[in-house]
Order: C-alpha cells, then sequence, then structure tokens
C-alpha cells in the first residue's frame, strides 16, 4: 500500500535543476494533480498558466525582483547572490491563479499548489513554490503579464512554482518541533 506521508516526509524544494523540459504527459499529470485539490465550497479557483519560454521565464525573474522588498533581511541576502535566479534555472514554471469571486482563493489555490508539489514528488520530479512573484504577477506588472501569459479576466496571479528534473537532489532531513498539537477528549 502506497504511504502519502513517505512523499510528504520526502519532498524537499529543489533548487537545481536540469535544462531539460519535463514530459508533456508528466505536466498533465502534475496539473490534473492541482486540479483535484479541495477548495471552499468547491469554488475550484484556481488557474494554470504553463510557461516552457526560457525567455519569458527569465523576464518573470527579472520584474519579480524588481518588486521585492529591499528592506527585508530575506530577500536582501537572496538578491546579493549574484544573477540570482528565483526559478533555479527551471525550464517550467507553472503560474497559479486564482478566480477573484472565489470564497475561499488563497486556501483554493495554496491547496492546489501543495497537491501540485506532492505529486512531483511522487514521480521524482523537483519543485519550488514561489510566493515571491505575487507582487510582480499581481500587482505591479498585472496587466502586462496577465496578457502576455493569457490569464483569464477575473483571475489574480498568485503563486508560480518552479518545475522540473533535479540538478542536485536534497536530501537534508527537516527537523520539526517537538509540540506541536494539543488533544482534547
Amino acid at each position: 500500500m502506497y504511504n502519502i506521508l513517505d512523499t510528504i516526509r520526502n519532498r524537499r524544494t529543489t533548487r537545481s535543476f536540469t535544462d531539460e523540459i519535463i514530459k508533456e504527459e508528466e505536466l498533465m499529470t502534475l496539473l490534473e494533480a492541482g486540479r483535484y485539490a479541495p477548495s471552499g465550497h468547491n469554488d475550484q479557483p484556481w488557474f494554470f498558466t504553463v510557461i516552457q519560454n526560457y525567455e519569458m521565464i527569465k523576464d518573470l525573474n527579472e520584474k519579480s525582483k524588481k518588486t521585492l522588498n529591499p528592506n527585508d533581511e530575506f530577500v536582501n541576502e537572496l538578491l546579493a547572490r549574484s544573477n540570482h535566479d528565483l526559478f533555479y534555472g527551471a525550464r517550467t514554471v507553472i503560474i497559479v491563479s486564482y478566480n477573484d469571486e472565489a470564497v475561499s482563493q488563497i486556501e483554493g489555490v495554496s491547496a492546489a499548489t501543495q497537491n501540485i508539489c506532492l505529486q512531483a514528488e511522487a514521480m521524482g520530479i523537483g519543485t519550488c513554490w514561489n510566493g515571491l512573484v505575487k507582487r510582480a504577477l499581481g500587482e505591479v506588472y498585472r496587466d502586462e503579464l496577465t496578457e502576455k501569459y493569457n490569464i483569464p479576466e477575473g483571475h489574480t496571479p498568485y503563486f508560480a512554482i518552479a518545475v522540473g528534473y533535479i540538478k542536485n537532489k536534497n536530501t537534508s532531513k527537516i527537523e520539526r518541533k517537538g509540540h506541536y498539537f494539543e488533544i482534547i477528549k
């Protein structure tokens, strides 16, 4: 019997991708996993835009970096790395947008994004869930990018997922806090 907990425990963010584009069949499986995420009121608020044009990915990377808060310590550390690529060389990026009319927009696209990341792990494909792009996609460059990426009217792009074959597997153990729940009977 397959144990989903093993996939959850083994999933790591990939920050080193090969330059090979994932196969279409694998991509369709990932999108199907996202499509079957739970959503409030069964709104299914997600829309997935797949970018496999590397010039477009590099453009999104540059625009996203311009919108990051320069007063944020994490951002400064990230940008200090020369030529930092927010997508780590991935040749596939999935933009996850939500329907503006949905009841639980962020919850729905978060569940869909998690499903995609877990399905990718189960298939031996790497992912990097990226929230640093949301200002570029949903605010600063919204009109330009929603047109460029054919995002439907009434949808707000929110997350991006870098997807690809793993160049250097992250096998580090992640420590978890010891006490994280309470059971009341």
